[in-house]
């Protein structure tokens, strides 16, 4: 592919200077960040890519085989289903960019009406929150089709495949995305790119409109840390947990030794030092036996209290350690970072009335709010501007919204009878909703 006419931003190169601002005219800083990103490093890798290298996290950085049995550690897992799975089943609306047109109220109402059974949309939500929520980034690729709803033909989405975080590659150029693909893809040569990992598909503007990329916590490392700049993109839970996870696995190494040595005790055969003879008689012996683990010590003659064979029990303090070591702290950490606190997937002593409980509640609740507003902000720039596009051409997009806030069913009644008795017109649809 010819470099010669690629616009400056695709090597990361500051814009033309930004022209004066005027009233209806370019706005400031001509539509662009007043530095670029991959220029505020210390040096710059994937030059001839250019495009963000793979090692983002310290997962990755470290071990990507490690990066991905991270996600296997049955706590871990647990952790993610707890926090993903109530913010998946939230209720959503769209609610409209001004509410007191009344046109853009209807729209947003057809909006909500025809986006709210999507096939396979639970499990499209629970994909970006997991995989988004655990490795910084995850994706779906959207089909669109013309439907036919009454007396018109909608475009609307019709199925989503899941696209792996890490497969996602990231140009240093604003809003150029691209995937992981086989060096046997068929694809035009102005649309591919490589990486360190292999070839990458770049989507063209269009193609963008089919993609839903969400990023979890975009972040900007270190000036000294050009290879990890992709954390701009999204860095998740498992690159701020690898190091703690990496931390267990080796306690729990230990643990094993512990067990496969001194599991069924500890036998240790003294032979007569010096008498090679002997000492291949007693070790033929042992390793007929079927049992524990044994030792073999030499005898020096003349030693007082010989022993042919000894037994050592083992001490069940060190392995009751490595356990606490493992259940009580290092979970007790991914509970803490995953979901805020550990009532919600474990018990304690809370005492009575002590409030401790609800307040785990809350703070649980509020990583659910946060994950909402964030997928929520996802979905409104990927799926609903693409329907407002095609179906409400020239209506400003509205916004997609997750209802965190159960409402005050008994307050709403309430505020309805006396605004009834005021002469007020009161909207059925909002009561008869809450109340189920």
């Amino acid at each position: 592919m010819s470099t010669q006419n690629l616009p400056a931003s695709e090597y990361g190169l500051p814009p033309d200077p930004p022209k004066a601002v005027l009233p209806g005219g370019q706005p400031l800083g001509d539509a662009h960040y007043p530095l670029p990103h991959i220029q505020t490093y210390a040096g710059q890798t994937n030059w001839s890519n250019r495009s963000y290298p793979y090692w983002y996290d310290e997962a990755v950085a470290h071990s990507r085989e490690n990066a991905e049995r991270m996600r296997l550690d049955p706590v871990i897992n647990a952790c993610m289903q707890l926090r993903v799975y109530p913010t998946a089943l939230l209720t959503s609306h769209v609610d409209p960019d001004d509410d007191e047109d009344p046109f853009q109220v209807e729209c947003a109402m057809k909006a909500q009406k025809l986006l709210s059974n999507m096939p396979g949309f639970l499990f499209a939500k629970r994909w970006l929150l997991d995989d988004g929520t655990f490795k910084g980034r995850s994706g779906l690729q959207v089909r669109w089709q013309w439907v036919p709803k009454k007396d018109r033909l909608w475009h609307l989405p019709t199925g989503f495949r899941p696209i792996d975080g890490d497969k996602l590659v990231f140009a240093w150029a604003e809003n150029k995305v691209g995937v992981l693909v086989t060096s046997a893809f068929g694809a035009p040569i102005e649309r591919l790119g490589t990486s360190e990992r292999g070839r990458v598909y770049y989507a063209t503007p269009e193609e963008r409109e089919q993609l839903i990329i969400h990023e979890f916590e975009p972040e900007d490392v270190s000036f000294y840390k050009p290879t990890m700049a992709g954390a701009i993109h999204g860095v998740g839970l498992r690159g701020k947990l690898y190091w703690l996870w990496a931390l267990k696995t080796k306690v729990w190494a230990l643990g094993m030794d512990f067990l496969q040595w001194f599991a069924r005790g500890l036998m240790v055969y003294y032979f007569k030092s010096g008498n090679d003879a002997h000492f291949q008689e007693m070790k033929a012996w042992v390793e007929a036996q079927d049992g524990s683990s044994s030792l073999f010590m030499p005898w020096l003659p003349g030693d007082s209290g010989y022993k042919p064979v000894e037994r050592f029990e083992a001490s069940t303090a060190s392995p009751q350690f490595i356990q606490s070591l493992v259940t009580q702290y290092f979970d007790d950490l991914f509970k803490l970072n995953i979901l805020g606190q550990t009532l919600t997937s474990g018990t304690a002593s809370t005492g009575l009335g002590s409030g401790v409980a609800q307040a785990h509640q809350a703070t649980f609740e509020n990583f659910v709010k946060y994950d909402a507003t964030a997928l929520g902000e996802t979905l409104t720039r990927d799926l609903l501007v693409p329907f407002y596009r095609v179906n409400f051409p020239g209506i400003p997009c509205g916004r997609w919204v997750l209802e965190v806030d159960d409402p005050n069913i008994q307050q709403m009644i309430e505020n309805a009878q006396a605004l009834y008795q005021m002469g007020a017109a009161i909207p059925e649809e909002p009561l008869m909703e809450s109340a189920g």
